[in-house]
């Protein structure tokens, strides 16, 4: 079975020896050898909208199969210029909704990873003069929200670290925002741990 892992930044680093696409597959191999294959289709910068653009070449070709999806904070930033986000909150769970919409209509399972309100540093100020994390914080709730909405299955990494005992701030690139190799084994550890019930849930699921 296809694994595709569609989103921003912090999926385009899982691609990286030790990112945790990577872990994933290495996780999935020593389980079941040759079974799942992980497809990193991860885009640094890009927001949901841009996201839902490119689904017929880096989604749609590998469907079906699980679609993990992440992206928010691409479009909760507010540059330097802009007092108001780069997609507003409604467009965004209208971007999300219209992803979930169109991998389940070609036969593949969506899921969302959520949980990514592991940014407290507060380096800087957007435009809108308030640090990232505030402005990131109503998007994180609307993808949690939406994965009761759409009856989705939701793999919350926070949660994983709260329950591990992790602290945010060991968890965080020098940049405040993106993964170390802490946070990549914790996404891979929590992604693997619940993959299986979603893997049998997905097989024996009628077409």
């Amino acid at each position: 079975m296809n694994i595709i892992c569609f989103g921003d930044s912090i999926t385009e680093s899982g691609s990286s020896p030790n990112g945790w696409c990577n872990l994933l597959q290495i996780h999935l191999d020593a389980a079941q050898p040759c079974v799942h294959r992980v497809i990193v289709s991860g885009f640094s910068g890009r927001h949901s909208g841009e996201l839902l653009d490119r689904m017929d070449q880096d989604v749609l070709p590998n469907l079906p199969g699980l679609c993990l999806i992440t992206t928010g904070i691409n479009d909760a930033y507010h540059h330097f210029w802009q007092r108001i986000p780069r997609v507003s909150l409604t467009e965004y769970q209208r971007n999300v909704s219209e992803i979930v919409r169109v991998v389940r209509i070609h036969g593949g399972t969506p899921v969302l990873i959520g949980g990514h309100d592991l940014i407290d540093r507060g380096l800087f100020k957007q435009g809108n003069d308030r640090p990232q994390s505030e402005n990131f914080a109503p998007y994180q709730a609307a993808f949690l929200t939406l994965a009761t909405t759409l009856s989705l299955p939701l793999i919350d990494i926070a949660a994983a670290a709260r329950t591990e005992g992790l602290p945010p701030s060991s968890l965080l690139a020098d940049d405040g925002v993106h993964l170390n190799a802490a946070s990549h084994a914790l996404y891979a550890r929590a992604i693997g741990t619940a993959l299986p019930n979603l893997l049998v849930s997905t097989l024996s699921s009628p077409p």
